[in-house]
């Protein structure tokens, strides 16, 4: 017998609770997750999928479910389609160099190039109406 005990903890799970250290990476490869923050305090959260081997395990302290394997992350794979991103790179190239012309020929002379290559002068300020 060991020092753990299960309890319900909802419609779908159950938890462990009670002096875990020493089961710490037994409780893992049952599928368990710990978990600081439960109600009525920490414990190791399983599925209830999981209550046979967990309860197996308390009263036995071994481990029958030898095929849990860890699952692994898979990576993103990066975009292979490289001529879409440089489309839209060179779109916005095109687009912050006709923004920068426009700031240039403000900073210079106080008009601006409209994006057709005419330039106009700049309105005349506006009048405060209210004093």
């Amino acid at each position: 017998m060991t020092d753990l005990t299960v309890e319900e903890y909802s419609e779908k799970a159950l938890v462990v609770r009670g002096e875990t250290q020493e089961h710490k990476e037994q409780l893992k490869e049952l599928g368990g997750k710990w978990n600081a923050r439960l109600r009525g305090g920490g414990g190791w959260i399983f599925s209830k999928k999981k209550e046979a081997d967990v309860m197996e395990y308390i009263s036995s302290g071994n481990i029958t479910a030898p095929d849990t394997k860890p699952v692994e992350k898979k990576k993103r794979e990066k975009s292979t389609d490289s001529s879409k991103d440089l489309c839209r790179m060179e779109k916005k190239i095109d687009k912050n160099t006709a923004l920068l012309e426009k700031l240039i020929a403000l900073l210079k002379d106080g008009t601006v190039v409209e994006s057709d290559g005419e330039s106009s002068e700049e309105e005349a300020p506006r009048k405060r109406l209210l004093k």
